[in-house]
């Protein structure tokens, strides 16, 4: 059973997935540590939770990969194996995706390219944590 989207009641996995961004945040792994999940999935060789960091406004990542935290990530140990935490865009899988959605690595893209990209007009259009993003860039009426 897959499940994707808002969640509307707690399982397991995701209390320990927040219990693990917990840990990383310094709360020791005590919830309420000021996150709230986002969106969930599970499937059987990957499940990943994503959840808001109120007093920062960042995004963090929980994800678990064959049971074990993904190469790359900060490993926690919980009562279902190793979690893996990350802060978006920093996906120990696809290392791209920092660079293009950040302004230095969107300087980069364009000079690849030989394009005039506007670092301010960034749109993650699809992201599955561990397997692929897409990334609109652009400016009005040109977008790469």
């Amino acid at each position: 059973m897959a499940t994707h989207g808002r969640v509307t009641e707690r399982d397991p996995w995701t209390s320990v997935a927040e219990a693990a961004v917990c840990a990383v945040l310094g709360a020791g792994g005590h919830a309420p540590c000021g996150v709230t999940v986002r969106d969930v999935h599970v499937a059987p060789h990957l499940r990943w939770a994503s959840f808001d960091h109120t007093p920062s406004g960042d995004v963090l990542w929980a994800a678990q990969l064959d049971g074990s935290a993904p190469a790359g990530s900060q490993a926690v140990s919980t009562d279902l194996g190793d979690v893996g935490v990350w802060w978006h865009p920093n996906d120990p899988a696809l290392p791209s995706l920092r660079d293009a959605v950040t302004e230095g690595g969107l300087t980069a893209v364009a000079a690849a390219l030989a394009s005039e990209i506007d670092p301010q007009v960034v749109h993650v259009v699809s992201l599955q944590p561990l397997e692929h993003a897409v990334v609109r860039v652009g400016r009005p009426g040109h977008a790469v």
